[in-house]
């Protein structure tokens, strides 16, 4: 199983958080519902309840390390860009069998997308020579 370098996932972790900051709330708030009923909407009063808290405070991601990956990243083609998504902002923490079913790949396939993705961004961080 290919393993991602402790540097490297450092850094795709610190874009996995950049990636992923954003407005809160989410843009559909528990106050409405989303299924058949989609015109049913809580009552004002039942609504104040409901309303999500903010998230607790994270440790607020490096946004320059972040624009390098995403530079990386933008380059990319192909499965590896997809393979990175996947693993890191997009990873919903399944297996990694289960994101590559998701992209029609064998986890062999994967992982080697997984490892020339990784191999660009530590090239922009000049982590390995």
């Amino acid at each position: 199983m290919y393993r991602v370098p402790d540097k490297t996932h450092d850094e795709l972790l610190n874009w996995a958080r950049w990636c992923n900051l954003g407005a809160w709330p989410h843009p559909l708030p528990r106050t409405q519902c989303g299924s058949l009923e989609g015109d049913y909407r809580v009552p004002e009063w039942e609504a104040l309840e409901l309303e999500e808290a903010p998230p607790p405070p994270r440790i607020r991601p490096n946004e320059r390390h972040a624009r390098r990956v995403q530079e990386a990243w933008e380059k990319l083609e192909g499965f590896p860009r997809l393979a990175l998504k996947s693993e890191y902002p997009g990873n919903d923490h399944g297996h990694r069998s289960d994101r590559a079913a998701r992209l029609r790949l064998t986890v062999q396939q994967y992982e080697n997308h997984l490892q020339i993705a990784v191999n660009r961004v530590e090239a922009a961080f000049a982590i390995r020579a």
